[in-house]
C-alpha cells in the first residue's frame, strides 16, 4: 500500500480553488494587456486567473457554517460543492455534522484555448521522475537543496528538512513542533509516508557521499544532478521490477513489459481516472493500525493509532520509531481492495480529537467534480458488455456486491467509478479487478512508454552506461531499506511480500540475496556530464 501511494504523490497532485486576495489586481493587470481580445477569450483568460488563484494562495474556500450545515445560498461561493451528509448517518449525527467542506479542483486551460469539457490542473509533474522528493518546480527544488557535496538539507537525525510554517504545514499547535517540508506537501500525511521520504532524502546523500569520495573534481550541481538521476532510476526500477508484478495481474505485466520501449508518439499525462480512482481507491488496503515492529520480528507488535498522526508526524522522530514503522509495513499485511475503509479513513481523516472528514465520500465527490465517466463506461472500454442491469456486474463482481450497488444506486450507468471498481472481484494474483487493472496498465504502460528519459531508454541524451545499468538493476526495496533505516540489521529480499519460508529475514550484509549497488561504473566520467 505505501508504495502506491508514495507513486501516487509523484504522478499527480489536485490543485483544489482557494480565495485570492490580490486578484482584482490581477485582472486589472491582465484586461489592460488583453483589452484587444474578444469577449469569449476574456472569459477563458478570467478562466486561466481563477486557475492560477488555485495554486497560489492559502485562503481556503469555507462551504459550510461553523456549525458544520449548509451555509445559506447567498453565501455559498460558487466552487463550492459541499457534501450534505444525512440524519442518517449514525456517526456524523451525534456530532451534529450536517455539512462536509468540499470546494471544486482548479480547471486547467485548455490546451487549444477552446471551450469544451473542463480538465482539471495537476500539480506534479506526470513523469515518474522523483518530484515528491525533489519537487516540481526549480524553485522548490532549490529550497531543498544543500548547495554543497550535491546533498539534500536534513534536519537533526538526517530527516528531512523542517517547515518554516509548522502550524500552517500539519496539524500541531506550536511552530516549535516536529513538521517536515519535502517535495510534495502531503510528506507529513501519515507516519509511513513520512519514513518513505526519510528513506529516500537518505539514499540521495549516500549516493551524493559515494560520488563526491569516487570523484574529487566534481563539483555541486553535477554531484547533485548525477545523484538524483540515480535515485530516480532506483524507484522506476522498484515500480516497474518489484511493486508493478504484486499488483497487477501477470498477463498486464507481460504486455507492459512486451511493449516498454520509448515511443515519442506515446501520451505519459496521468489520466483523470487513474489518479482521481484508482490510486484513490488504494487507501482501501489501509489498516487503521500501524504497526511497531522489534528486530527479529518475533514480539507482538505495539501500534499506533493512523487518525492521530495525521499531518502530526512527531512521532517518527522518537528513539527507535523510525526502524519500527519500517519493520511493520513490510509484515503487516494489507487490507483487500473493496468497500470496507477503515473507521480512520471515512469517519476521523484529518481528526481534530473527535471527528474528521470520510476519506471515501470526498473521493466519489472528487471523481463526479472532475466529470468521469461511470464505472459501466470504462467498463465497456476495458473490453466488458455495457451493463443494461445490475445483474449485469455478475461477470465480474459477487451478487454480495451487486446487491449492495443496487441500495445505492437507481440504475448501471449511475454506479461512480471508484466505487464499481472496488465493487469488482480481484483477478488472482493481483490487488486490482479487471476495470482498474485495464486503467492501472494503461497508465504504467504510458508512464514507461512515453518518457524519453525513463532510466533503461538507451536513446536518451545521457543514457547510463551498460555498467551503470548493471548496477541499477540490483536495486531493491529491501536494500533501500537496509542502506537507509537507522538500525535495521535484517530484512526480507523481497520487501513488498510477506514472510514466509520463501522470502525469509536475512542479513543485510547478505549481498547475493539483497544486492549493493556498486559505484565504480560512475568513476571519473565528468567528462559524460554537463548539468
Amino acid at each position: 500500500m505505501q508504495w502506491g501511494q508514495f507513486l501516487e504523490h509523484d504522478l499527480s497532485r489536485t490543485a483544489v480553488s482557494v480565495m485570492r486576495r490580490r486578484y482584482n489586481r490581477y485582472l486589472y493587470r491582465s484586461c489592460q494587456e488583453f483589452q484587444a481580445i474578444g469577449e469569449n477569450d476574456m472569459f477563458l483568460l478570467i478562466l486561466l486567473l481563477l486557475s492560477f488563484d488555485g495554486v497560489h494562495s492559502d485562503n481556503t474556500i469555507r462551504c459550510c457554517n461553523s456549525d458544520n450545515y449548509n451555509l445559506s445560498p447567498r453565501y455559498i461561493h460558487p466552487l463550492c460543492s459541499p457534501i450534505e451528509v444525512p440524519a442518517s448517518d449514525e456517526y456524523y449525527h451525534k456530532h451534529n455534522v450536517g455539512c462536509m467542506n468540499f470546494v471544486r479542483s482548479v480547471p486547467a486551460v485548455r490546451s487549444d484555448c477552446s471551450f469544451g469539457h473542463a480538465e482539471q490542473l495537476n500539480q506534479a509533474t506526470h513523469f515518474l521522475d522523483g518530484s515528491q522528493i525533489y519537487g516540481a518546480t526549480a524553485n522548490k527544488t532549490a529550497s531543498l537543496r544543500a548547495f554543497y557535496s550535491g546533498r539534500l538539507k536534513v534536519s537533526k537525525a538526517q530527516f528531512p528538512p523542517l517547515s518554516s510554517h509548522p502550524t500552517k504545514d500539519c496539524l500541531v499547535s506550536s511552530d516549535s513542533d516536529v513538521c517536515f517540508t519535502s517535495g510534495d506537501s502531503r510528506v507529513n500525511f501519515e507516519p509511513v509516508l513520512t519514513a518513505m521520504h526519510t528513506l529516500w532524502f537518505r539514499e540521495h546523500n549516500r549516493i551524493a557521499d559515494r560520488l563526491a569520495t569516487l570523484n574529487k573534481d566534481w563539483d555541486d550541481e553535477v554531484i547533485f544532478q548525477e545523484a538524483r538521476r540515480i535515485v530516480i532510476a532506483e524507484i522506476q526500477h522498484i515500480t516497474y521490477n518489484e511493486w508493478m508484478n504484486k499488483v497487477l495481474a501477470p498477463r498486464y505485466v507481460r504486455i507492459i513489459n512486451r511493449l516498454a520501449d520509448y515511443s515519442p508518439n506515446t501520451n505519459p499525462s496521468v489520466s483523470n481516472s487513474f489518479a482521481t480512482s484508482v490510486m484513490r481507491a488504494m487507501k482501501s488496503l489501509y489498516s487503521g493500525k500501524i504497526w511497531l515492529v522489534k528486530e527479529g520480528r518475533l514480539e507482538n507488535a505495539s501500534v499506533l493509532n493512523l487518525h492521530e498522526h495525521y499531518n502530526r508526524p512527531g512521532v517518527i522522530q522518537k528513539p527507535g520509531v523510525l526502524d519500527e514503522i519500517l519493520r511493520g509495513f513490510t509484515t503487516q499485511s494489507s487490507q483487500k481492495l473493496d468497500f470496507a475503509f477503515t473507521d480512520d479513513l471515512v469517519n476521523k481523516l484529518y481528526s481534530d480529537g473527535n471527528y474528521g472528514y470520510d476519506q471515501l465520500s470526498l473521493d466519489i465527490a472528487r471523481g463526479r467534480d472532475h466529470g468521469l465517466p461511470g464505472y459501466n463506461q470504462f467498463r465497456e472500454l476495458c473490453g466488458y458488455p455495457l451493463a443494461t442491469s445490475f445483474e449485469d456486474f455478475s461477470d465480474v463482481m459477487s451478487q454480495e456486491n451487486i446487491e449492495a450497488l443496487q441500495k445505492i444506486y437507481n440504475d448501471p450507468a449511475d454506479v461512480d467509478l471508484i466505487i464499481g471498481g472496488l465493487a469488482e472481484t480481484p483477478h488472482a494474483s493481483s490487488v486490482f479487478g479487471p476495470t482498474f487493472s485495464c486503467i492501472a496498465a494503461d497508465q504504467l504502460l504510458r508512464t514507461r512508454r512515453g518518457d524519453r528519459f525513463f532510466y533503461s531508454n538507451p536513446w536518451q541524451p545521457k543514457p547510463f552506461t551498460s555498467e551503470q545499468l548493471k548496477e541499477i538493476k540490483k536495486t531493491t526495496f529491501a536494500r533501500i531499506i537496509c542502506d537507509n533505516a537507522e538500525d535495521i540489521k535484517q530484512m526480507q529480499p523481497e520487501a513488498f511480500k510477506k514472510l514466509s519460508d520463501s522470502n525469509k529475514l536475512v542479513n543485510c550484509d547478505n549481498e547475493s540475496l539483497i544486492p549493493k549497488l556498486n559505484f565504480i561504473p560512475w568513476a571519473n566520467t565528468r567528462d559524460k556530464y554537463s548539468y
